[in-house]
This record gives C-alpha cells, sequence and structure tokens, in this order.
C-alpha cells in the first residue's frame, strides 16, 4: 500500500516524521482526512487532535493550531506546539484547565481573557488526547 510521508514541526523541534497510511487534522473550517495521492492543500489549522495511521496504529496527536501543506505525497504540519500523548503530564494539564477556568472567572480588569482562554484550551485538549487513549 502506498503511504504518505509526514512531518510535524514546532520551532523547537520535529515533532514527529514518518510514512503514514492516512491522517486526520482540524482545519479552519473542519475535519480533513489525508491519504496518499491526495491533491496539493495549503491551509490553516485549529487547536486539536489529530489522529495518524500508520501500519494499523493509531498515533494521536495534540496541534495547536498552524499550517498544513500537501503536495508531491508529503504533508507537512507547522505548528507552534504540538504534543504526542507520552510527553504528557496529566497532572499539570489539569492544573492548566483549573489556573485558566479561576482567572476566566476573575471580574478584574487585568485578566487577559483572551490568553487565558486559549490557555483553557490548551489544557484540555492535552487532557481529551490523554482521555482518548485510556479508552482505547
Amino acid at each position: 500500500m502506498a503511504k504518505l510521508h509526514l512531518q510535524v514541526i514546532s520551532p523547537e523541534k520535529v515533532i514527529l516524521e514518518r510514512d503514514v497510511d492516512s491522517f486526520v487534522v482540524r482545519a479552519t473550517d473542519g475535519d480533513v482526512g489525508i491519504r496518499p495521492g491526495h491533491a496539493p492543500l495549503f491551509t490553516s489549522l485549529q487547536q486539536g487532535v489529530m489522529h495518524v495511521k500508520a501500519n494499523g496504529e493509531d498515533t494521536p496527536i495534540a496541534v495547536m493550531g498552524g499550517f498544513l501543506q500537501v503536495q508531491d505525497n508529503t504533508a507537512t504540519v507547522l505548528t507552534e506546539s504540538a504534543e504526542l500523548a507520552g510527553s504528557i503530564d496529566a497532572a499539570r494539564a489539569k492544573q492548566a484547565v483549573e489556573r485558566a477556568q479561576a482567572r476566566l472567572n476573575e471580574r478584574t480588569m487585568e485578566v487577559d481573557r483572551v490568553r487565558a482562554e486559549a490557555s483553557l484550551k490548551r489544557a484540555l485538549i492535552r487532557l481529551q488526547l490523554l482521555d482518548m487513549l485510556r479508552k482505547h
């Protein structure tokens, strides 16, 4: 079966680079499934869990937005941040949710709501990824 070369890259490091059967990622206008031979594509990404399938295995990755380019059977995800499940600390993610929710509950002018909401969403995505793995 044909494979697709996938790279998931953040400014700090290459998160994942391998040949895959397919993957699904959340674009700004909905989920996008990519398989070998996909037409050229460039789109922006939302925060969410990316599902990578290779050799019968599903590898979920928490992707915190970015861009996807598909061309010549190579897909590149450029993201500010991405995490494999093994690198996520569940206790730390839960604490981040609690901190962000507490900041959002403050009614002072000093609270940066946009940053607090973004922090909350990132932490919830990490917990969602861990929850998905527990159910499998």
